[in-house]
């Protein structure tokens, strides 16, 4: 079954409480952190504030998406999550990576890898046996409310290929119209930001986006 991961990338700080505990009834599976540091990608955001309030007023499991130069430096803000996502274009290597995905083993959390639209999966081949899960990114990743790119998914579908049992999450653009579409590619983790929020009925919204 697919699940689904509001992301609370674009909530205003003063209303992340309600936030957090909208998602936490509306029956999705996970909370998204997006963790930008204004290097990575243009946009920032204060990752651990959204954190700690993700953690303190649900039970959902949280989902850490870091978008952040050298991640290895801020993964220790984030040990209470249930994943962790990093770009592989933020390390310097394939040796780096892999000390970083046994650094979260260790933790006892899932480690995931992510790639932006223009980077070819083979750059991560190598390491689709060692991670929990992938993230592909659908849109330039820095921003919240842009249009999905279908193009991306033609990855997804590869790596199902190539890895049958992995978590695959498609992170960028998803919305009610589209989610069909990011499923049938191959997706078992659906990220919404925008989407969710903008929706009135949210427990709909992910009854939609889950299928």
């Amino acid at each position: 079954m697919v699940r689904v991961a509001p992301s609370i990338l674009s909530v205003d700080r003063d209303e992340m409480d309600s936030a957090v505990q909208i998602v936490s009834a509306s029956g999705a599976d996970f909370i998204h952190i997006d963790v930008m540091d204004g290097k990575f990608v243009s946009n920032t955001t204060d990752g651990v504030f959204m954190f700690k309030s993700a953690y303190m007023n649900s039970v959902l499991p949280l989902d850490v998406h870091l978008m952040v130069e050298n991640p290895r430096i801020v993964i220790e803000d984030y040990l209470q999550a249930s994943s962790i996502t990093f770009h592989i274009e933020s390390v310097s290597s394939i040796h780096e990576a892999k000390e970083i995905i046994d650094f979260l083993h260790e933790h006892n959390i899932r480690a995931g890898v992510a790639i932006k639209p223009d980077t070819d999966i083979g750059v991560i081949k190598e390491l689709l046996s060692s991670v929990d899960q992938v993230i592909v990114m659908t849109v330039e990743p820095g921003y919240g409310g842009q249009k999905l790119m279908p193009e991306c998914l033609e990855k997804v579908k590869e790596i199902r290929n190539l890895e049958p049992n992995l978590e695959i999450e498609v992170d960028g653009g998803v919305n009610l119209e589209n989610a069909a579409m990011v499923r049938e590619s191959g997706a078992s983790i659906i990220v919404v930001g925008t989407a969710f929020f903008q929706s009135k009925d949210k427990s709909e919204a992910v009854l939609i986006v889950r299928g």
